[in-house]
This record gives structure tokens, C-alpha cells and sequence, in this order.
């Protein structure tokens, strides 16, 4: 599959347990202690690389948007909600070298 697709899968993830998420909160909707979007963020990035971080903003922006946020900050949480795990999968990788594929894992 293609960037764009992977982006398009990502983002339908991210939307779906976004809503998941909001469903935990307990003073405000966009206020919640679990957020289950940013580990599909995280391992989209270590399994499919940076090229998906497109689908990770649009999956952020639509589901603040459905929110009822204003669109503008929507896309500043997108902004926030992207490059948390994008620095996330750059340090596990670069720091503790970890390798997605699970061929090097001990037992």
C-alpha cells in the first residue's frame, strides 16, 4: 500500500479511538486521562515510518474538530498530538535502538 492509503488508515484509527478516549472522560469530553490514539500513533510510526504522520494530524484535527473545537485549535492539538509521538518513535529508535520487526528480541 501506498503512503497515502497507509495516511488514510491511520487517520480512521486514530478518529476511531479518539472516540474511545473521549468516552473515558469524566469532567470535560476533550479532557481524559487514557488516550488511546497516540499508542496507534506510535506504532504506526515504528512499524510504517515517519511518512505517516500526515494521517496522524488529520486523524488529530477531525476528532478535536468533531469536539467541537474551534478549527483553529483543533489544528494546534493536531500539531501537539503529531509531534509527541513522532518524537516518541525517533528517540525509541535512535536511544534504545529498538527495531519494530521483533527479530532481534531475546527470549
Amino acid at each position: 500500500m501506498t503512503s497515502i492509503v497507509w495516511s488514510a488508515v491511520v487517520a480512521l484509527a486514530y478518529v476511531a479511538a479518539a472516540e474511545v478516549g473521549f468516552s473515558l472522560a469524566f469532567a470535560t469530553k476533550q479532557v481524559t486521562a487514557v488516550w488511546p490514539p497516540t499508542g496507534i500513533a506510535l506504532a504506526a510510526l515504528l512499524l510504517r515510518g515517519p511518512k505517516v504522520w500526515p494521517g496522524i494530524f488529520l486523524g488529530a484535527f477531525v476528532s478535536n474538530a468533531l469536539a467541537d473545537e474551534p478549527l483553529v485549535t483543533a489544528a494546534l492539538i493536531a500539531v501537539g498530538n503529531t509531534a509527541a509521538p513522532l518524537l516518541g518513535a525517533w528517540l525509541l529508535r535512535r536511544s534504545a535502538g529498538l527495531d519494530p520487526r521483533l527479530e532481534t528480541m531475546k527470549t
